[in-house]
């Protein structure tokens, strides 16, 4: 065999083993300098059970879990989504605070109107494949509210401690799903009217 014949037999070979090799150092650099390729967010801070809840002509709630505790915001806006809501916890503060369970009202809407909204999870934001999501605030009601008495009640683990936190759902025959946050001691309260 002469070199000829030994270097066309081996280039293909040298050629993938040069592309693993600068594939590797690349992968190493990357990961040394905290960048990731391809712009994926930690799994621990994807949105999960996203829900759309409480929506009057006002307001609506978005309301989703974290595995891993992150903070989060909504992006909302009827055109382009340029107006940010904090999680209810922090929007006294103004401050986000990391949270596994996490629920962003937005007030002072319009009636009737379709809002788009993105969920900024830790460093990512996220929509609903490539497109934002969208929800539609209620008519005006011109009744007054009935008198129902509000839903209260307490969450307790089967230990018997309160949890950290807890989002408490409540669905009706023919209505929509209301939620709330509990209260440090596991206490909460949702109106029904």
């Amino acid at each position: 065999m002469n070199i000829k014949e030994f270097w066309s037999k081996r280039i293909h070979t040298l050629f993938a083993l040069g592309i693993l090799v600068i594939g590797v150092a690349a992968t190493a650099y990357l990961t040394a300098i905290g960048v990731t390729p391809f712009g994926q967010a930690a799994p621990g801070e994807n949105p999960q059970e996203i829900r759309v809840t409480n929506i009057t002509d006002t307001s609506f709630t978005i309301t989703y879990r974290t595995d891993d505790a992150v903070p989060g915001s909504v992006s909302y806006g009827t055109t382009n989504a340029n107006q940010i809501a904090l999680d209810d916890r922090d929007q006294a503060t103004g401050n986000p605070q990391p949270y596994n369970l996490h629920s962003m009202t937005i007030r002072t809407l319009k009636p009737a109107t379709t809002y788009s909204y993105t969920i900024l999870s830790g460093q990512t934001t996220y929509k609903d494949k490539e497109i934002p999501f969208s929800v539609t605030t209620g008519t005006i009601i011109s009744s007054p509210p009935t008198s129902e008495v509000p839903l209260a009640g307490a969450v307790q683990l089967p230990s018997g401690e309160k949890p950290k936190e807890a989002l408490v759902y409540v669905s009706t025959q023919n209505g929509q799903t209301l939620s709330t946050l509990t209260k440090a001691n596991g206490l909460y309260v949702i109106p029904l009217n």
